[in-house]
């Protein structure tokens, strides 16, 4: 038995075993198969790549024109501006409050020029209060009557609203006092006025602080 055994050649004794091909040969397919992907994969990265290297561009279709809003009232565009990064995009127009109608103080005075009457003149001369905003030397160019009335416009002017003038003319000069603005300080009421007048053409000017008391009474600070 050994001896015949011995003697059956070396390739009659090799057996084939199916599993292990196909197993080799399912190996060898995945591996085919990732090496496809793999390279897939790079081209399509290859791609993006150069895809982002290159600068984004685009055109719009003929002039960009400029979206205006309505105008509101007593508004000055500053017109459109061109943006650095795009020469075709244009910006919305903005709008600048116009310097006349900024608020003077903290009220935009409402009520027209008050004229003083005539009538006011005598009892503007009584008064024991006289306020002296103008210089000296307008003062003493003054008459009677015209100061006579600018301190009437005064006395009228405590009660006035900010930016009110308070108006006089006689025999051809003028003069008015205009609240310029007003402050409150604790309890007392505190307002600048200006003085204006016109004499023989030439106009002078002065100004004035004056504040109420508790009692309701103005006296003159400075």
């Amino acid at each position: 038995m050994l001896a015949f055994w011995a003697d059956v050649p070396l390739a009659a004794a090799q057996v084939v075993n199916p599993f292990g091909v196909a197993a080799q040969q399912f190996g060898n397919s995945l591996a085919q198969s990732a090496t496809q992907f793999g390279n897939s994969a790079n081209q399509a990265l290859n791609t993006l790549g150069r895809s982002l290297n290159q600068p984004y561009t685009f055109t719009l279709p003929g002039p960009v024109q400029p979206y205006v809003t309505v105008n509101p009232g007593g508004y000055t565009p500053t017109g459109p501006t061109i943006s650095p990064y795009n020469p075709n995009f244009v910006t919305t127009p903005q709008y600048r409050y116009p310097q006349s109608y900024a608020p003077q103080a903290t009220r935009q005075a409402r009520v027209p020029k008050f004229k003083i009457p005539r009538d006011k003149l005598e009892q503007a001369r009584k008064s024991a209060m006289h306020w002296n905003a103008l210089p000296p030397e307008t003062v003493a160019a003054m008459n009677e009557d015209q100061r006579g009335l600018m301190d009437a416009a005064q006395n009228k002017a405590f009660d006035a609203d900010l930016g009110e003038e308070l108006f006089w003319d006689l025999d051809g000069n003028s003069g008015y006092v205009r609240v310029m603005s007003e402050d409150r300080f604790g309890s007392f009421l505190c307002k600048n006025f200006k003085h204006v007048i016109t004499l023989e053409g030439q106009q002078r000017e002065g100004e004035m602080t004056a504040c109420q008391d508790v009692a309701g009474n103005w006296s003159q600070s400075f």
